[in-house]
């Protein structure tokens, strides 16, 4: 047993003196190549065969330095420009030993780049549902795919990028969250740092692809990945009216323009010279990123659509909903009417929920509220909905921030609304402030405060003297027929007894006509701060007062006993136990407790 255990020490420092060996080896011809990567190209080949070293025990330790340190070595050595295979008239021309060195290193820069991003999608299909209780694996997975992402993210222009795009977006449905979360933060990175928007173009045409493949049963972290997509309005408007101008000159052109064979040779010719210059140019094309960026909102939109017609019940639904109000004002004006008629049927099916319902409702307030607002589009069937939906809202509180923001776009951010239907909604409001949690309650009286500034014609109905002619009909679905003129805001008075001192505050502000000074106005952090900002800052799920009670100043009994000194006190009627108490304890039990009696009688001490 002896000789066992010290041949497994032997063998335990064997490994750890090879490690330590591999790791100067790495680190060796990692500085090698950062020195001089054109004399040294071959040491590529060796530090990208420890990338996939197969030895136990230290195999994955000494594959994920080498991973790392290849990575860091190719981020500094790859050149600013993609490398084109040379065609066989190229590589039998005569060239100078210079230019052959460097035609050299580049072949084999390319050659090593793609074995090793080989082994780095070998490591992550490694890692499966199967073999998901090796650790060993999944370290060496998400360390390639962090590898890919940033070779991806430094070096875009660089060959076999979609490569790396399918393996990364292949990965968006991994069945292991941290891998997932990985991808889905490196393309968030991507296309917010993505300017010419080619490589955004690429994958978000292979997320289209794979969203679609996999039937939109996708998480939902990935849509909303295409939030993140930096989209010029602006480059778009400018080709679409060079593609209006186009189509009007283009028959007189045709008419004018007669062009030879020779001729259009020539131009061929020169077209090609033109976009291998731009190639090397640091300025972006116009023209081109206006064409890139009407593709990428062309395949989003495609998505977003996709999902709408033929999967409704789709989880990712209610992300395509906020993508689609993020981007409603690119769409074109000819879909609008379709896309209304499509969010209303999405709208009315109860099945969906209230949260895709009030996501439908958003998106047509965000189509309405831009161009879309040029348009004879009515909005009264949305109108509608969301003052129904608003009566739902004491069951699910957690959509109260979304159904404010409703209000607030169709309220607030709209002109030519009806005193009628603006009363409708301030006075539902008004009664779902009594029935809300104190930091919802808090939300909607913020938003309560916003459109009385606004409309200051609802003013008087906080006057509970000032006469209103009908009755009002809190039943009835209409907002504008259920004659809420005639209604008062006694909820409002309700909430300036509050017991949560930051509602009261808001009660007391809103019910005496939202002073700007004095003692019901409003502390400056509240005054411009958003519905979801107040919402969190007075959150009280814990089951605390957020933010805390002030503590009451102590009793003067309190202080009194605290320094040691007596005081007269009503005892008597607390303290002496009646007659028939008395009675009706027995004589060894009264011996016990009268000397208790006593010393109470002599000093108060509660």
């Amino acid at each position: 047993a002896a000789a066992a255990a010290a041949g497994a020490f032997q063998l335990v420092v064997q490994r750890a003196k090879k490690l330590e060996q591999l790791k100067e080896d790495i680190a060796v011809l990692a500085t090698t190549l950062l020195e001089n990567p054109e004399s040294h190209h071959k040491k590529l080949k060796e530090l990208k065969d420890l990338c996939a070293y197969k030895e136990p025990e230290i195999g994955a330790t000494v594959s994920k330095l080498a991973i790392v340190s290849l990575c860091s070595v190719f981020k500094d050595i790859v050149p600013g420009y993609h490398i084109r295979q040379l065609s066989d008239k190229e590589k039998e021309a005569k060239v100078s030993k210079e230019v052959q060195r460097t035609r050299n290193f580049e072949a084999a820069l390319v050659l090593q780049y793609q074995g090793y991003l080989q082994i780095l999608h070998s490591h992550v299909k490694a890692y499966t549902p199967k073999t998901k209780a090796n650790g060993r694996l999944k370290s060496l997975c998400l360390v390639s795919l962090r590898c890919l992402c940033d070779l991806l993210q430094s070096a875009p222009h660089f060959n076999f990028r979609n490569n790396i795009v399918d393996v990364l977006v292949e990965t968006l449905r991994s069945p292991f969250p941290e891998c997932r979360k990985l991808c889905c933060r490196y393309v968030r990175t991507i296309f917010t740092e993505d300017e010419t928007g080619d490589v955004s173009l690429e994958v978000v045409r292979a997320m289209s692809k794979l969203i679609r493949s996999s039937n939109f049963r996708v998480d939902g972290e990935v849509v909303d990945c295409f939030k993140y997509l930096r989209i010029k309005e602006s480059a778009i408007q400018d080709l679409r009216d060079q593609q209006a101008d186009g189509k009007q000159h283009k028959h007189k052109n045709k008419k004018l323009q007669h062009v030879t064979r020779k001729q259009k040779k020539t131009q061929k010719a020169l077209k090609e010279l033109e976009e291998e210059l731009k190639e090397t140019e640091a300025e972006v094309n116009k023209q081109e990123l206006a064409r890139t960026h009407t593709e990428l909102v062309k395949l989003v939109f495609l998505t977003y659509f996709r999902v709408m017609k033929n999967s409704p019940q789709a989880p990712i639904l209610p992300n395509i909903l906020e993508g689609l109000a993020k981007f409603a004002h690119l769409i074109d004006a000819s879909f609008y009417g379709d896309l209304m008629a499509v969010l209303e049927k999405l709208m009315r099916n109860s099945s969906l929920g209230l949260h895709v319902s009030l996501q439908c409702v958003m998106t047509a307030c965000r189509i309405l509220s831009g161009h879309g607002s040029t348009l004879s589009i009515d909005p009264k069937a949305f109108y509608d909905h969301l003052y129904t939906q608003l009566s739902l809202l004491p069951s699910n509180p957690s959509e109260t921030v979304l159904a404010l923001a409703c209000v607030d776009q169709m309220l607030l951010k709209r002109k030519e609304i009806s005193l009628q239907r603006v009363a409708a909604f301030t006075k539902r409001l008004s009664l779902l402030a009594l029935q809300l949690d104190p930091q919802w309650a808090l939300g909607v009286l913020n938003t309560l405060r916003h459109v009385f500034q606004r409309y200051t014609a609802l003013q008087g109905m906080l006057d509970s003297e000032e006469l209103a002619v009908g009755l009002y009909n809190a039943e009835f679905e209409d907002p504008e027929h259920c004659n809420a003129l005639a209604a008062k805001f006694w909820e409002i008075c309700a909430l300036e007894h509050c017991f949560h001192p930051v509602l009261r505050m808001y009660g007391e502000h809103v019910a005496h006509g939202m002073p700007s000074t004095g003692p019901y106005s409003l502390q400056p952090k509240y005054l411009n701060a958003p519905t979801e900002q107040i919402v969190r800052h007075i959150d009280s799920s814990t089951g605390l007062f957020n933010p805390p009670l002030k503590q009451p100043p102590p009793h003067t009994a309190k202080k009194r006993l605290d320094a040691g000194k007596s005081f007269q006190c009503g005892y008597k009627m607390f303290l002496e136990p009646s007659l028939t108490f008395l009675q009706s304890v027995g004589a060894d039990a009264l011996a016990l407790i009268q000397p208790d009696f006593a010393r109470v009688k002599r000093r108060a001490t509660f």
